[in-house]
This record gives structure tokens, sequence and C-alpha cells, in this order.
């Protein structure tokens, strides 16, 4: 291709060439340009291929082949700025599967090595196990790396030993326990035998890598044996102290026969020196379960003696003095035998037992038969009719009951009712016959009176003898009061009848006084003719006025609530139309006026003014007030037809007042839905207002211009503009709506961007990352820059009311003066791949106007992550710097070493100085060293071999000789 270019320009320059010998040098070019294409696309391919099976193999995070792809990538990026060619690219290709291959042979010798370990007869201890599951999860892990997989093996190997030297310690601590405890007193002991043969096979056990016989298993076998020792020299003390122990826990048994016998054998075995541990521990046990059993029958007999106490106190002959005797008689015997005395055992405490429960029966039996006498009087209705539901009798019922239903009542408390119940009947009884006399001679006297015929003298009259006759059959709904009561009854009937035909006709006469003012109302007018009849006519019947009276009463009523809602509508139109914007306006006036005039004369109950009059005149008033009062609102479409059609109705001379007062209505009516809306639409815009001016998005431009647009449309709409109605203000407000939805995404956006690039170069949103802030190759100015880009940035944040452009702006200083920190902190890592790949990639994303934070944040996270290693790197070199700065000895001052270890100081110095550099400035240094070494060698050698000249020949003695050799 470069021979092709040349040619070209060869023809192009020659003034001879023709045109078709120039096109044909310039097919040629491109020919050879499609060529090298076709050649390089190729050659990115199979690179491509080798970068993805590189990744997605085994050894992708293998350091020789993170760096082979890095290579590989450097080379297809040199290409691609035209830096590179293809071969290089074929070359880092290869390169890249061999490093992947060779990966692979170094993990696998690391895996066999692994494999190889023995872990026995220790291979159950924890240590060792969990060495042997993390070595086991790595080689379970097909992407481990050699190193992992080399660490994971030692540490397998140095757990094992630590376990051997664990088990041996303890098999040397186990068998000297055997062969102490094989020598004490105890030795035959079958608890210590048992010891001895356990540790022995847990030894054995443990031998065979048994994952039930551990070292911990030995110790604690080792532990067990010796308390099997000391277990058994105590034993027979025990057993005398526990013997001792049972002979003073007998109370309060003592007593009783068994406890008795056991605490005499046991007695006679203590007495007995030669008693074996065995047989002192059986009479021990015969004596502890002889008071045990004693103590239970005990206890059951104290136990059954409290329920039966407790039962006799609670039943129904608790109050009988043979019962009471007995439970004392129980209670002394529990008591007694409870002090372990020999005047009280169970068996005295069982018959007191049974002495009470006799009393007990024999109490219930004669209590019993007086309650079922009492019973049957109760039951029997003869003891107390008629008055069976008389107060007096039913209270004396209730309090025979209550003693039949008192389980402790006493046969005498019984009788004692039955005598009260009986007495109270017979009073009750004279009570009802003096009232049964009154009641027919009450009778007697209405049927011989002039009010004899008088409905309610009549119905009092039988009332009162149902009553009578209801009472003798013993009712329950007739008692001796009611009785009484419709005695008065009768009485009170014949006084009201005499009153009633004056008083109706009194109160008839009244009513006509008090119709105003709706005494000409036409339904008024006939009620009144109708009642003055009645009255004038002598023949007339008291419920004849009363049903007159009612129905001028009804008509009255009736006629007024009409001229009171009249009147009440017709206040309400004067007050809407003196309070109005039109109350002015010489029709409202004139309207307001005659209404008045209408509603006085009415009031005065002239027949020249009625209800009707006065509903006109209201109606005549509301036209005149529909007529004027359509504003604001007159342009919507509603109101405005219905103007239209009050125009017409108002122009049409043949129009009633019923179409005028409908049209009115119609206009009013659509006034009040189009103002309500209107209203309700601009309280609607008020809130969204509100809502933007106290949100965080106040200062935002977007919602400074909708608020700007709503007000103005408002204000054209309350001057009744009809370039502004009431849909425009639903308009605009949605609108101003919508703009807060929108600003308020842009604003979370931002924060988010805002909290990327914090996360970018902080690590808590204030404090920079330590590769930052800690780095020396970062200028003070930068480090200031990005200081103040964090604080402003967080500044911005901490304002709610910061907007969204202002934080953009904000973010994107961070990530400048970020990215700018790095690029100062990659500098001593210049000659590093993975630093120079990854700050190549940053400073393209940050230059990238299509990136996202997160992107420009995960690409200064990715550089930050390469420092590790590359500090570490330049950390080893620096540290091999100093190792030889130390050893220039004895030649530090020659020239050579003392320049270059003056250079290497320098570097070091230099924080921007890079591993590559100090490197070479370290070996210069040795090479210096080792150069003025062997010239100092050389020297010295010399000058022995003179001074040995010297000192043999004849002028050794010589002052000035002498002098030079000590030199």
């Amino acid at each position: 291709m470069v021979d092709a270019k040349s040619e070209l320009a060869k023809v192009v320059g020659d003034p001879t060439a023709t045109v078709a010998e120039i096109n044909a040098a310039q097919q040629v070019l491109e020919d050879a340009v499609d060529d090298e294409k076709a050649k390089r696309d190729t050659t990115n391919e199979a690179a491509e291929d080798a970068l993805t099976t590189a990744s997605n193999s085994d050894q992708a995070d293998e350091p020789a082949v993170i760096a082979a792809q890095n290579a590989l990538q450097q080379a297809q990026a040199n290409a691609a700025n035209d830096a590179g060619t293809t071969a290089e690219i074929a070359d880092a290709t290869k390169a890249l599967t061999d490093a992947i291959a060779q990966a692979k042979a170094d993990q696998q010798a690391a895996r066999d090595a692994a494999a190889a370990v023995d872990t026995a007869p220790v291979s159950n201890e924890s240590g060792v196990k969990a060495a042997q599951t993390a070595l086991d999860k790595v080689l379970a892990d097909t992407g481990a790396t050699v190193k992992e997989i080399e660490d994971a093996t030692n540490a397998l190997e140095n757990a094992v030993d630590a376990a051997n030297s664990d088990r041996e310690a303890a098999n040397a601590k186990a068998d000297s326990a055997k062969l102490t405890a094989a020598g004490t007193a105890q030795a035959n002991e079958p608890g210590v035998q048992d010891a001895i043969a356990n540790l022995t096979a847990l030894q054995n056990q443990a031998a065979t890598d048994d994952a039930n016989a551990l070292t911990q298993d030995i110790l604690d076998a080792i532990t067990a044996l010796q308390d099997a020792v000391t277990d058994a020299a105590g034993d027979q003390q025990e057993a005398r102290l526990a013997a001792d122990n049972a002979l003073a826990q007998t109370k309060p048994v003592s007593h009783e026969s068994a406890t008795q016998d056991a605490m005499t054998k046991l007695q006679t075995l203590l007495a007995d020196d030669s008693s074996t541990t065995a047989d002192i521990q059986a009479a021990t046990k015969a004596l502890s379960q002889a008071v045990s059993d004693d103590t239970k029958v005990r206890t059951a007999a104290n136990t059954a003696a409290a329920s039966e106490i407790a039962s006799a106190q609670n039943s129904t002959a608790a109050n009988d003095a043979a019962v009471r005797d007995a439970v004392q008689a129980l209670q002394d015997a529990v008591k007694t035998a409870a002090s372990d005395s020999p005047d009280a055992v169970t068996q005295d405490i069982l018959d007191r037992i049974s002495d009470l429960k006799a009393a007990v029966t024999a109490a219930e039996q004669a209590q019993e038969t007086k309650r079922s006498e009492a019973t049957a009087i109760l039951a029997d209705d003869s003891e107390t009719q008629p008055v069976t539901y008389e107060q007096a009798t039913a209270d004396a019922k209730v309090a025979l009951q209550q003693v039949i239903d008192n389980p402790l009542a006493t046969a005498d408390d019984l009788q004692t009712a039955i005598d009260q119940y009986r007495d109270t009947a017979t009073a009750t009884r004279a009570v009802r016959d003096d009232a049964m006399t009154a009641g027919a001679d009450a009778v007697t006297s209405a049927q011989n009176s002039d009010q004899s015929g008088d409905e309610r003298v009549v119905t009092a009259i039988q009332n009162l003898q149902q009553v009578m006759a209801t009472a003798t059959s013993d009712s329950p709904d007739a008692l001796t009061a009611d009785i009484e009561a419709a005695i008065s009854a009768v009485k009170q009937a014949q006084v009201d009848a005499a009153k009633s035909r004056a008083e109706a006709a009194d109160l008839a006469t009244a009513a006509l006084q008090q119709t105003g003012p709706v005494t000409n109302e036409a339904d008024v007018a006939t009620a009144r003719t109708n009642l003055q009849t009645l009255i004038d006519d002598p023949t007339s019947m008291e419920q004849d006025l009363k049903n007159a009276m009612t129905e001028l009463a009804t008509a009255v009523t009736a006629a007024k609530t009409d001229r009171t809602t009249t009147n009440n509508e017709a206040n309400k139109a004067i007050t809407t139309a003196t309070n109005g914007d039109q109350s002015a306006a010489p029709a409202v006036q004139t309207a307001i006026q005659n209404l008045k005039d209408v509603m006085a004369t009415a009031a005065s109950d002239s027949p020249d003014a009625l209800t009707a009059d006065i509903a006109t005149a209201t109606a005549a008033l509301q036209q005149a007030v529909a007529d004027e009062d359509a504003a604001p609102v007159s342009n919507e479409t509603a109101v405005a037809s219905e103007i239209n059609a009050l125009q017409n109705v108002l122009q049409d001379p043949k129009a009633t007042a019923a179409e005028i007062t409908a049209a009115v209505t119609a206009l009013q009516s659509a006034v009040q839905t189009d103002t309500g809306t209107r209203n309700t639409a601009d309280d609607d815009a008020v809130t969204a207002i509100a809502d933007a001016k106290n949100s965080s998005l106040q200062n935002e431009p977007q919602i400074k211009n909708a608020i700007e647009n709503l007000n103005a449309i408002r204000e054209r709409a309350a001057a009744d503009s009809s370039a502004s109605l009431t849909a425009d203000i639903i308009a605009s407000t949605d609108a101003l709506r919508q703009a807060m939805t929108d600003v308020a995404q842009y604003q979370a956006d931002a924060r988010a961007d805002a909290t990327e690039a914090q996360q970018a170069t902080t690590t808590d949103g204030t404090t920079v990352h330590p590769e930052i802030a800690d780095s020396k190759a970062v200028s003070e100015d930068t480090q200031n820059a990005l200081t103040d880009a964090v604080t402003a940035l967080n500044d911005a944040l901490n304002n709610p009311d910061t907007p969204y452009a202002d934080i953009k702006t904000a973010t994107d200083n961070v990530f400048e003066a970020g990215g700018k920190a790095l690029t100062e902190a990659a500098t001593p890592y210049s000659d590093n791949a993975a630093v120079e790949s990854a700050l190549a990639t940053m400073q393209t994303t940050l230059a990238d106007p299509d990136a996202t934070a997160a992107e420009k944040h995960a690409a200064m996270d990715n550089l930050r992550a390469t420092f590790a290693d590359a500090s570490a790197a330049l950390t080893d070199a620096k540290t091999a710097a100093q190792d030889a700065l130390s050893k220039t000895a004895p030649v530090s001052n020659e020239t050579a070493v003392k320049d270059t270890a003056d250079k290497l100081q320098s570097l070091l110095a230099d924080p921007t100085a890079t591993k590559t550099a100090i490197e070479d400035a370290t070996k210069a240094l040795n090479q210096a060293v080792a150069d003025a070494n062997t010239a100092r060698d050389a020297a010295n050698q010399a000058a022995d071999k003179l001074a040995d000249q010297a000192q043999q020949s004849a002028g050794s003695g010589d002052p000035a000789v002498v002098a030079a050799l000590a030199k």
C-alpha cells in the first residue's frame, strides 16, 4: 500500500502524465487499501475471538492472561489510530493464546499438588477440615488462579502439621494418665476400669482417622478417667452422709410402721464398721422409699382431709353444729400428725374423715325435708288468689323463693319464710276487697249523672267494669291499683264532659280572630264561613266545632306556610339584588321597591295583595337582576345562550310572566353553574400556584413561566374577556402541574447524577478518595479544585430549592475536577498498561457528551481500582532502590557510585517517578557499585603486593618507607 501511495504521488507530480495514468495509479492504491482493510478486519475478528475466549476461560483472572488481553487491546487501539499494524495485532493475539495455555498448565500443576496432601490421621480435626473445605472450594472454582490454589494448599498443610502435633501431645498425656490411675487404690473400681478402657479405645480409634475420635475426645476421656478415680474415693463417705441425711428427713412420718422398721435396719448397719457401701446404700434407699411411701399416703390423707373439710364447709350443712364439730376434730388430727407425734398417725386422719362424712349426710337429709315443704306451698296458687300478682304478694313470693334457693338455709329459716308469705297474702286480699266495693259505687254514680250519655263517660264506665272483672280472675293485667285508677278516670270523664261544649264554642270564636294576615286567601275564607255557621247553630256538637276548627287551622297553617315561603323567596331575591354588583341599576331598584310594597300590603291582611301577587313581583325582580348579573361568565357558552333566550322573551310582547320567570331562572341557573365551574377552576389554579411556590421547584424557570401564564389567563377571565374562559384556566392549570411533574423528574435525575459524581470522587460524599487525597502526584491546585467542586455540589444538593440546571453544572464540575485529579494521580503509573488503559477509557468517557453519570463513575472507579497493583509494584521498586542505596559501602564516594545514587534518590523524591525509571536507576546503581568494588579490589591487591616488596627491600626501615606503608 505504501508503494501504491508513492507511485500515485509520482504520477500526479509528473506534468506529462495522462489522466488515464493518474486514474490507473489511483485504482492501484484503492485496491491496495481494500486488501489491507480486509486483512485488518480478519485479524481483528481473530483478536476479538481470542479476547472473548480469554474472558470466558478459567484462566481469565491470571495476571499473565490479563496482561496479554490488555496488550492485544492496546495493539488494536494503536492500529485503529493508524499507530500500529495488522501484524502487531496478530502477534498480540498469539501471545494471548499462548498465555492462556501456559496459565492452564500452571493451574493443573497446582491442583495436582493440592490433591497430593495427606491429612490422615487428623482429617476430621476442625482446623484441618476447615482448611480442606477452603481448598475444596478453591478447587471447585474452575476459574481459581494458581496463587489461590497454592495459598489454600499451604494452609491445609500447615493445619495438618498443627493437628498432628496436638494429637501426639494428647496421646502422651493419655498414656501418663492411665499409668497414674493403675497405681491408685481405686484401680479396680468398675468406673475406673471403664474409663481406662474407653481412653485406650479412643486412642486406637483416633489413630484410624475416625471422625468420631478426635484429639479433644482423647483429652475429654483423660478428664473422665481422673474424675472416675476421684469419684470412687468419695463413694463410701457419700454413702454414710446420705444415710445420716435420710435418717434426719423422716418427719412427719417417723412413727409410721414401715418407716420405723427401715430406720432400725439402717441404724444397725451404720453402727457396724464392717458394713459395705452397697449395704449402706441399699438400706438408705429402703428408708428413703419407706419415707416416700408413707409421705405419699400421709399427703393423700391430708389432701382428702382438706377436700372433705372444704366440701363440708361449702355444703348446705355447713352451719350444722355436728358438722362443725366433726370439721374441728379432723383439723386437730391433721395438725397433731404434722408435728410427727406418736399420738396421731395417718390412720387417725382417715378415721376422722369418715366421721365428718357421716355428720354432713345426716344434716343434709334433715334440711331437704323442710325445703320440699316450702316448695310445695310456693307452688300452690290457692295460697294467694286473687292477689297473686300484687307487688306485696310477689315480693313475699320472691323472699320465700330466696330462702328455698339458699343452700345454707336451715329448717327454722324455711319455716319463718313460709309464715311471712301466708301473712302477706291475707293482708293483700283485704285491700283488694275495699277497692272492688269502691268501684261498684263509682259505676252507679256515673250512670245516674247528667253526663251519662257522653262518649268519654260511657267509655270510662266500661273500662272500670272490665278492670274489676279481670281482677277477679287473678290476672296480672288488672291489679288493685288499676281498679283505683279506673275509678278516678270515671270521675274525671264526668268533669271533662261538662266543660267541653262551652270551651269548644269559646275556642271556635277565638280561632276566627286569628287568621291574619291570610284571612282573604281562598281556602281560609271558606273555612271561616263554615265555622261561623256552626257557632251560630245551637244544635251543633262539640266534635263538629272541633272538626271545623281543625279545618280552619289547617287552611291557615297552609296559607301562612305558603306566605312565609313566598316572603322568604322575596326577601332572598331583595338581599341578592341589593348585595349584587347590579344593585344600582334602575330596573333592579324599581323591581325591589315594587316587591317591598306588595309584601307590605299583603302583611296588612288586605284583599288587594295576596301571596300570588308577592310571587309575581319576586319573579319580576329576579328577571331584572338576571339581565344585569351574568358577568364574569357572560361569554361562557351556556350563559351566552340563556342571555340570548331571555332577551328574546323580553322582546316578545306576548310573553307571559311564567315564561319570563322561566327564562330568568334558566339564566340564573346557567350563571350559577358556570360561576361555580369558574370558581372551582380558579380555586384549583390558586392551589396549583401555591403548591408550585411552596415546592422545591419554585426557582425553576419552567415553573415561573407556567405560573405567570396562568395568572395572566385568570386576570383576563376575571375581566369577563372572551379571550380567556374557564376552559383556558383549566388547561393552563394542567400545564403548570405537568411542568412540575416534568421538572421534578429533571431534579431527581440531576440529584441521581450528582450522587454518582460524589461516589466517583469521595468515600462519603465529602471526603475525597484516598487514591487522590493521599497522592503526592496530584498538585495542590488540583486537590483544591476538586475539594471546592465537591463542596459546591454538596451545597447545591443540601438546598432543596436549587434548580436542576445548577445541580447538573456542579455535577459536571466534580466529574471534570475528579478526572483531572485521577489523571495526575496516575502519572507515577504511566508505565503500567492496566492503568494507562483505564486512564484512556476514563478520559474518553469523561470527554463523551453522551456518556451517563453512571458510566463516568464506573470509568473513574475502574481507573482507581488499577492503582492498587501499580502502587504495590512501585512500592516494591522503591524498596529495592532503598536496599540498593543501603549497600553502596565501601565505595559510596566513588564518582560513578555517587552520581548514580544521587540520581536514584532524586527519583525517589519525585512523586511522579515511574516504577520503570526507578528500576532502571536501581540497576545502574547496582552496576556502578559492582564496577567500583571490582576496581577497589584490584587497587587493594596492587597495594598489598607493593607493600610486601617494600617490606622485603633493603630500605624497609627507612622512615619514609615506613610512613608510606602506614598510609
